[in-house]
C-alpha cells in the first residue's frame, strides 16, 4: 500500500514551530529596540542638562536628529534602519560620556556648562 501524504496536516503541525523559532525572537528584539530608542536620547540629554524641562526638549531634538541620520545611513548602506539608529545613538552616548569623563574626573554626572568651560580651557592652554 502506498502512503498518501497529507500536506495540509503536516503544514498545520509545523507552523507553530516556525512561529516559536522565528517570530517570537523577532518581536523581542523589536521591543528591545523600542526601549533603546526611548532611553538613549534621554541618556544623552542627561549629559548636558540637569533641568528636567531642558532634558525633555533636548532628548526630543536628539531623537529626531539621530533618527533621520540613522535612516539616511541605513538607506545609503542598505541595512536595517532600526538597528542603525540605535547603534548611532549608543555610540554617540558612549563617545560623549567618555569625553566628559576625561574632561571632568571628579563625578559621573556632566553638564553642558562645565563641559563647555573645560573645552575652552583645554583649547586656550
Amino acid at each position: 500500500m502506498k502512503k498518501i501524504i497529507n500536506l495540509e496536516k503536516d503544514v498545520k503541525k509545523t507552523v507553530p514551530i516556525v512561529e516559536a523559532i522565528f517570530l517570537v525572537p523577532a518581536m523581542i528584539i523589536g521591543i528591545i529596540l523600542v526601549i533603546a530608542l526611548l532611553s538613549a536620547p534621554a541618556a544623552i540629554s542627561a549629559l548636558f542638562s540637569k533641568n528636567l524641562k531642558n532634558r525633555m526638549i533636548l532628548s526630543i531634538l536628539i531623537g529626531i536628529v539621530f533618527s533621520f541620520c540613522g535612516i539616511w545611513i541605513s538607506y545609503e548602506l542598505d541595512i536595517s534602519s532600526g538597528a542603525t539608529i540605535i547603534i548611532l545613538l549608543t555610540s554617540i552616548y558612549f563617545i560623549l560620556n567618555l569625553l566628559f569623563s576625561i574632561l571632568n574626573k571628579k563625578t559621573n554626572h556632566f553638564y553642558f556648562q562645565s563641559a563647555y568651560y573645560y573645552l575652552l580651557v583645554v583649547i586656550y592652554k
